[in-house]
């Protein structure tokens, strides 16, 4: 079955979100529990330019808080996700089934990694390219997120960005019973997604959202 027509499709947003700001291109680093969602929120948005990295299976500790289905235990998650989205959206995103290592990147990046190490790659390759128009750090651990959007070209946000990256030695961890749990997850996908949207329709952005989810607050800075 085809997809019904854009305008008529999307109707309901249009005046939220023009059908003209959908063609920039979007990379998820990541396809976990942030990517997995983040990536199909933005595809029923409208986004379809949606690149994809990730290495890793879907495992069964994956499934309560990832998109992934039984039937997708021990395939690549980058191509679980694929099908997902065509079977949602009817998009075809690009996939790369291999840990982001460095390389040109354009349009926003996503990091939807789950180390400081892998971060530091990403913003490797992101700063200071005039390219990447914005750059969009999800963390999350137990109960609180923070997200980060940063212009790479913008030497304050640069700095104050830079000030964030630490080892992962420094980084506080969560047990392994108390790292993830599906609400934060929702969130943290929505807030990086209505980021998206501020972005591309030309709004102002904060410097930080971070969200206490057992507390029901939000702190936008």
């Amino acid at each position: 079955m085809s997809p019904p027509d854009t305008s008529l499709r999307f109707r309901r947003q249009l005046d939220l979100l023009p059908l003209d700001r959908l063609a920039v291109p979007i990379t998820v680093i990541g396809a976990g529990a942030v990517g997995s969602f983040t990536t199909l929120t933005l595809a029923k948005m409208g986004f379809s330019n949606l690149t994809v990295y990730d290495d890793d299976v879907v495992d069964s500790h994956n499934l309560p808080n990832q998109m992934y289905r039984l039937e997708d235990l021990d395939r690549l998650k980058v191509t679980a996700l694929a099908d997902l989205v065509r079977s949602f959206e009817g998009i075809e995103i690009r996939t790369i089934p291999n840990r982001f290592d460095g390389g040109r990147l354009t349009g926003i990046v996503i990091g939807a990694v789950d180390s400081m190490a892998s971060r530091q790659v990403i913003w490797s390759a992101v700063r200071y390219d005039p390219a990447v128009r914005l750059f969009i750090d999800a963390r999350m651990g137990g109960l609180v997120s923070i997200v980060r959007p940063v212009r790479p070209t913008n030497p304050c946000g640069v700095r104050r960005y830079e000030t964030s990256l630490h080892a992962d030695d420094e980084a506080i961890q969560e047990s392994c019973t108390a790292m993830s749990i599906l609400f934060t997850v929702l969130a943290l996908a929505s807030t990086i997604a209505r980021l998206v949207r501020a972005e591309v329709v030309g709004l102002e952005l904060p410097r930080e959202v971070v969200q206490d989810h057992a507390l029901a607050l939000q702190l936008v800075t």
